[in-house]
């Protein structure tokens, strides 16, 4: 491994464990202009994360819920419908009543006549 490569890892390193560019060019015996020069090329930047106040809010539906298994090939499966899978879909039939009455299209034939 190249020197310079090894310089540059053990400067990233010590930079990412909180210390000051002084004291990492110190340790390692080399110019603070160089420790600095890499950390600011190859550091990345330490931001906190902060969780969003906006998400959006994705529908589930029960396919999510299902476990997908496939042959080694993974041409062909098996799909296996969970407890929480059923129970979304049966959830989501009875809030979805909203097909017509077909009841009045089929029509008897009288027989008396």
């Amino acid at each position: 491994m190249n020197n310079n490569l090894l310089k540059r890892y053990a400067v990233l390193w010590l930079f990412s464990q909180g210390q000051k560019a002084v004291a990492i060019s110190e340790e390692l015996g080399i110019p603070k202009s160089s420790v600095t020069r890499i950390i600011k090329l190859y550091a990345k930047p330490q931001t906190q994360e902060k969780p969003t106040e906006t998400q959006t809010v994705r529908r589930k539906t029960s396919k999510d819920f299902m476990i997908n298994k496939t042959s080694g090939k993974g041409s062909a499966g098996v799909t296996i419908m969970t407890k929480e899978a059923s129970e979304i879909n049966d959830a989501s039939k009875k809030n979805n009543s909203s097909r017509p009455d077909t009841s009045s299209y089929i029509h008897k034939l009288d027989p008396s006549k």
